[in-house]
Formats: structure tokens, C-alpha cells, sequence
């Protein structure tokens, strides 16, 4: 099964931080904390900061559904099949209305 730990994770988010202000035309983002980026990001596009918090929550669910402790993939039972969906369409939506926003 698929292997994916907070420590990926945490680098992935750093990693979407990074591409958003880039986009956004942040200089140096790549030399800057998550914390300077989501500041200047904030300052930078109020409504872009919104659609990624929005993204990183929604990711942080279905990463949370799909993921135990030790970042190995949970195995999804029939009932919960749903909720998985759920979550994934969730994580897949607001992704793709970061996208295009910021491909504007």
C-alpha cells in the first residue's frame, strides 16, 4: 500500500505555498517560511489566500480519512467508501478553483 507521512505532506504543502506565491509574483519565495508566504499571499490576494486555506483544509481531511499516524494508506470499508469520495471531490474541487484563479 501507498506510503504518504506528515513529513511528505508537510513538504508538499510547503511546496503548494511556494508555486502560489510564485504565481502571484512574491519575490524569493523559494528563500521564505510558510508563514512570510501566507502573509505576502494574504497582502499579496485576499481572495487567492482564501481558495488556498480552503485547499489545504480540504486536503488535510481527506489526507486525515485516507492516512493513519504513520502515513500508510487506510484501507476505506464499504461504508465509508462514501465519505471518501466525499472528501476526494472535495480536495479535487477546491484545488481546481485555486488553479483557476491563479491562471487568470
Amino acid at each position: 500500500m501507498f506510503s504518504f507521512t506528515a513529513s511528505a505532506l508537510a513538504s508538499f504543502y510547503e511546496q503548494i505555498i511556494v508555486n502560489v506565491a510564485s504565481k502571484l509574483e512574491i519575490s524569493d519565495a523559494i528563500w521564505k517560511s510558510r508563514g512570510e508566504l501566507e502573509i505576502e499571499i494574504r497582502n499579496k490576494n485576499e481572495s487567492i489566500s482564501k481558495l488556498l486555506s480552503d485547499f489545504l483544509d480540504a486536503y488535510q481531511k481527506w489526507y486525515d480519512f485516507s492516512y493513519d499516524e504513520t502515513g500508510q494508506g487506510n484501507d476505506i470499508a464499504a461504508g465509508a467508501n462514501e465519505q471518501f469520495i466525499e472528501l476526494t471531490d472535495s480536495r479535487d474541487k477546491t484545488r481546481n478553483l485555486l488553479l483557476e484563479q491563479l491562471n487568470k
